[in-house]
């Protein structure tokens, strides 16, 4: 379908180009309704049943792509523009996170498909009506941005364009009496992405959102796009790494990194031009400091197992909120992932390692601890060789397969799991390696450190919150904090517990030279249906 909806619009694109070859300025027309016309195919006509696919999408990103952030702290939000059945659970994903957030104008900045020009064209109508109700366009705002140089009036570039369209369905589930500034941005000159920024700059406020509407790569011979040298080989994971490079450098919020990735890629993500406005709107500060975090990523193959045509999608959010020790879902998944890959190529080694890295998020590349735990289910033979009398006598939910992970590390946290990843399937002293035939019954789980930091007394440890490092002279040994609620054990049982790790007599935690630290992790683990 994905196929046959291209070739439509292609051919339409054709049409277009020989009824217009340039855009001409037109006048604005007031109390114009522009009705959508996409629903029915991109998304459904009937407002009941758009109205349920929607909550539907929201209940799956909010269960896939969850981000623990501040609304009213989001500035922009990237969003997909396919038909819904493709790309609306990543659209919903950022969408989602700004359900709460007071915002009385929305801007959004999209591409043409259909009609080339230069500069920005913008609607000659006052009403945009969609299956969901009529939102009203700010004609005020609009005829200023008219005057400018590189501003045009067309409606020709409006009739055939859904990358406005199918954002606004999202938009009214959130905030029905917004203002809208739909823009559609064509080729811009470096100075020109400059100047149109700075014109829009004038236009927000702390109650602005401005959304960029954009697909992410178009890979296969319908799109012309087939950079990979015949290589078929793991296709979506060269996409994958392809998206990578590009999306790396809009979460720096380098412009000019940015436009070297495109280049370096030939990449053809279709909101080039609207995302470059976007960067150049950040490095002017319209936004105040922010930072830029990918929420959700996803490609047509999942809808529709075509590998050889692929679409990719990314949603992303601009906000204040400059908190990134927590990972969100994406990142999550996508460390689990990288984790599974990991062990699987230590068995197969089909695959070039740089291929199964995730997409990369300035969380992902910063330097962090991380602990990687393989866990088996009960009723497995256990493979421990080492194991003390006080182990075995505890009877915990879930059989331990190996555990190792560093307090702190110099490389980027993917590279550590992957690194942890290794040693505890394979260098866990207390374990034999890992056998291939039990691979697939193990699973993951990484936790996350935070900076440890030391503590008076044992008494300032908050069990199952804290994980503790306890150092006696050369000796030290450590436990997370989920450790004692697995276990079953108190506060004096952990203590003892972990002297006994070190090498210790149990009841060293009690010694005047006893020094303790404690961090906090962030856990999570693979779900196995």
């Amino acid at each position: 379908m994905i196929l046959r909806k291209c070739i439509k619009y292609l051919i339409l694109f054709v049409l277009l180009n020989l009824l217009c070859f340039t855009i001409k300025p037109a006048r604005i027309i007031r109390n114009e309704i522009f009705s959508a016309h996409r629903a029915g195919e991109w998304y459904p006509k009937n407002a009941h049943k758009l109205t349920n696919l929607i909550k539907t999408l929201e209940k799956d990103a909010s269960e896939r792509y969850a981000m623990d952030t501040d609304a009213h702290k989001i500035k922009a939000l990237v969003c997909p523009h396919a038909a819904y059945e493709y790309s609306g659970v990543i659209a919903a994903a950022v969408y989602n996170l700004v359900k709460t957030k007071n915002f009385d104008r929305v801007i959004i900045l999209a591409p043409s498909h259909f009609v080339p020009f230069k500069g920005i064209t913008l609607p000659p109508f006052t009403h945009y009506r969609t299956p969901l109700g009529i939102l009203t366009l700010d004609q005020q705002i609009i005829h200023k941005l008219a005057r400018h140089t590189l501003s045009l009036v067309a409606q020709n570039a409006f009739n055939p364009e859904h990358a406005l369209e199918v954002q606004l369905p999202f938009i009214q589930r959130i905030s029905p009496k917004v203002e809208l500034i739909p823009v559609m941005v064509g080729s811009l000159a470096e100075s020109s992405v400059s100047e149109i920024a700075a014109l829009l700059k004038q236009f927000i406020t702390p109650t602005t959102l401005v959304i960029v509407s954009s697909d992410m790569t178009h890979y296969g011979k319908n799109f012309e796009y087939t950079p990979f040298n015949n290589d078929t080989n793991n296709l979506l994971l060269q996409v994958r790494q392809l998206d990578s490079t590009v999306l790396s450098a809009v979460q720096h919020q380098d412009l000019a990194e940015f436009q070297n990735a495109l280049k370096a890629t030939s990449s053809t993500i279709c909101g080039r031009e609207p995302l470059r406005v976007l960067l150049s709107l950040i490095d002017k500060n319209a936004f105040g400091k922010t930072a830029t975090r990918l929420v959700a990523y996803a490609t047509s193959a999942d809808a529709t197992q075509d590998e050889t045509n692929i679409v990719s999608y990314a949603g992303l959010i601009v906000t204040q909120d400059l908190d990134t020790t927590l990972l969100n879902k994406q990142e999550q998944n996508s460390l689990l992932e990288y984790s599974r890959a990991t062990l699987e190529q230590a068995f197969s080694k089909k695959i070039d390692p740089e291929r199964l890295k995730p997409i990369m998020t300035p969380v992902l590349e910063k330097p962090t601890g991380a602990f990687v735990t393989l866990w088996e289910p009960l009723g497995k033979p256990s493979k421990t060789l080492k194991i003390n009398k006080k182990e075995a006598a505890v009877k915990p939910q879930k059989k331990l397969r190996g555990c190792i992970g560093q307090i702190t590390s110099k490389e980027p946290l993917y590279k550590t799991v992957a690194d942890m990843t290794h040693a505890a399937a394979f260098r866990d002293a207390r374990f034999e390696p890992l056998t291939q035939e039990e691979l697939k019954n193990v699973t993951l789980e990484i936790s996350v450190l935070k900076p440890a930091y030391s503590i008076k007394s044992y008494r300032d440890i908050i069990l199952n919150k804290h994980g503790i490092i306890l150092t006696i002279g050369k000796a030290s040994a450590l436990f997370l904090p989920k450790v004692p609620s697995e276990f079953g054990f108190d506060l004096t049982r952990t203590l003892e517990e972990l002297s006994i790790k070190a090498g210790l007599d149990k009841n060293a935690w009690k010694l005047p030279t006893a020094k303790f630290h404690v961090f906090e992790t962030q856990d999570f683990q693979e779900k196995h249906s």
